[in-house]
């Protein structure tokens, strides 16, 4: 199977200290919206199976070492 989808929400980043000391950063947001195809392989092709959407109830996280820009900070 094979899932592509795309997400869209105001994020906020929160800031961490990691074991190691050094700090992470986490996006996150549990109001997202999100659109999601589902694709099954048939005969060597990709065959759409299902288009899955959520509106308000997504939720989305990453982590990363450092602050993505694209995100606002919450304290």
């Amino acid at each position: 199977m094979r899932f592509v989808g795309r997400v869209r929400s105001r994020l906020e980043d929160l800031e961490y200290t990691d074991t190691d000391g050094r700090h992470l950063y986490c996006h996150n947001t549990k109001v997202g919206d999100m659109l999601l195809k589902v694709y099954r392989q048939e005969g060597g092709r990709w065959r759409l199976v299902d288009t899955l959407t959520s509106r308000g109830a997504a939720a989305v996280e990453w982590v990363m070492r450092r602050p993505d820009p694209r995100v606002g900070v919450c304290i």
